[in-house]
């Protein structure tokens, strides 16, 4: 799954959008949700996302931005997929992605609960309507409840950081002391982007973006450089990297991006292929600096 910022305004007044998106409108009319989201679409402070799966769209999250600080407008998941923690991934990846210190939302008493599980505070209100009073809950998401994980664009520090980490655990330094190098030197004339993960201000995990790597094709990155510490795999915290990564590269212009692997690994190409990079693009050999040479296919996703 993953979750990235729709601008596929289409799709967004389409009846399937509708289908998802209704319940946070009280099930309104079609004509009542176009003029919702036609109001969203063309306010500047508004944004949409939407989380999808092998390009199936499971859920959308309506934010109106302020400074450091959101409120989420409307957050909904497609009845076929509730109970996936869809809604919660919907709420981390956007925090980390606008880098919110806070983020706020009202509910009701039907919907209290999920944004309790989802880390938030409350306050229990009465509100006046004209048909009555109304049970509303003012909820509260602040980046330290937020498993204190965030996503972003190293610092040349933080690169040295990391590098110094990665040449200290392996044995075989010569090829990581060099890799350090060219990495830092292509960072500094901005031929990459480096991706880290960090939770509570530790480098979890990371990737990079090599921006002159594009296979003869028209704004196309590489990505590679995936590496996650041990006692962090498997609970999530590189997906929401990866999502952070592919949303980030698609604000910047990116249309495809690709991934390489070699054929003996068979367990990250499935991997791969989950998040999306099924169409292969090319095969290539690489030779380290110690001289061993290895053979990857590459394997494209477009944003």
């Amino acid at each position: 799954m993953e979750v990235e910022l729709c601008r596929d305004n289409d799709w967004l007044l389409s009846e399937e959008a509708y289908a998802i998106y209704a319940p946070c409108l009280y099930n309104a009319s079609y004509m009542d949700y176009k003029l919702k989201i036609e109001s969203y679409i063309s306010n500047q402070l508004t944004d949409i996302f939407v989380c999808t799966e092998n390009g199936i769209k499971l859920g959308i999250l309506v934010l109106y931005k302020k400074e450091f600080a959101a409120e989420i407008m409307g957050i909904a998941v497609s009845s076929k997929f509730h109970n996936r923690g869809i809604g919660r991934l919907l709420i981390s990846t956007v925090m980390n992605y606008a880098q919110l210190e806070c983020m706020t939302a009202q509910t009701d008493d039907d919907a209290i609960e999920f944004y309790r599980k989802c880390g938030f505070s409350d306050e229990k209100i009465i509100k006046e309507y004209p048909d009555g009073k109304s049970i509303r809950y003012n909820c509260l998401l602040r980046k330290s409840a937020n498993d204190g994980y965030t996503c972003k664009i190293a610092s040349l520090d933080e690169m040295e950081q990391k590098w110094n980490y990665e040449i200290e655990l392996h044995s075989e330094k010569t090829n990581w002391i060099i890799w350090k190098k060219e990495a830092i030197d292509h960072f500094r004339k901005g031929l990459c982007i480096p991706y880290y993960g960090i939770r509570n201000g530790e480098i979890i995990c990371e990737a990079t973006a090599i921006l002159t790597h594009n296979f003869g094709l028209d704004n196309t990155v590489e990505l590679n450089g995936f590496r996650t510490i041990k006692e962090y795999r498997g609970k999530g915290y590189f997906s929401r990297l990866k999502n952070f990564i592919l949303s980030d590269l698609k604000q910047k212009g990116y249309l495809m991006a690709v991934v390489g692997v070699e054929p003996c690994e068979e367990i990250n190409k499935k991997i791969y292929g989950h998040w999306g990079f099924t169409e292969y693009i090319t095969s290539e050999t690489e030779t380290y600096p110690d001289g061993t040479v290895i053979e990857a296919e590459f394997y494209g996703k477009k944003l």
